[in-house]
């Protein structure tokens, strides 16, 4: 389980374990100020976030030296390649047999579960800052380094299409 049990709220606990409490929604963490900030987010987030590391990074981009073509095709592949990606991670990973074990069946409702217990939750609709953040800076310490330029454009892609 990627989030120690002991940091997980009881709400969390037993709607992971088909027990869900009725309500429009619940606390993942047992901590109310760190699911505020860390396991929610407002739907606006992502934009608010990643758009002007995408500009910054098309820009950069296009002021190392690469054409235009070349970032717009960089930048176009990063978006097609972030929607083939986001498709097979929610069809293979999101929507995985879950295992019978209390530690699976909570990993599989904190992954995905809670978007289908809670769906009118509009504070859990976009990946939350505690996972988008950490994926967004391993992805640019991969894409940069490994395509330079290039990089910087399929990354504004990448970071478009998650928005």
């Amino acid at each position: 389980m990627w989030i120690p049990e002991r940091w997980l709220s009881s709400e969390c606990i037993a709607a992971a374990l088909g027990h869900p409490p009725h309500a429009l929604g619940i606390p993942l963490l047992r901590d109310r100020t760190l699911d505020r900030f860390l396991a929610r987010a407002h739907p606006a987030l992502p934009a608010l976030l990643y758009l002007p590391l995408a500009i910054g990074m098309f820009v950069h981009a296009l002021h190392r030296g690469a054409g235009w073509s070349t970032v717009l095709v960089g930048f176009l592949a990063g978006w097609l390649a972030f929607s083939l990606a986001e498709y097979v991670v929610h069809r293979v990973y999101f929507h995985r047999p879950v295992g019978a074990t209390r530690s699976a069946r909570i990993d599989a409702f904190l992954t995905h579960g809670y978007h289908h217990a809670y769906l009118h939750d509009r504070t859990r609709l976009v990946m939350p800052p505690m996972v988008s953040v950490p994926l967004a800076a391993v992805l640019a310490l991969a894409l940069l380094p490994l395509f330079g330029t290039l990089g910087a454009a399929l990354y504004a892609g990448v970071l478009v299409g998650h928005v």
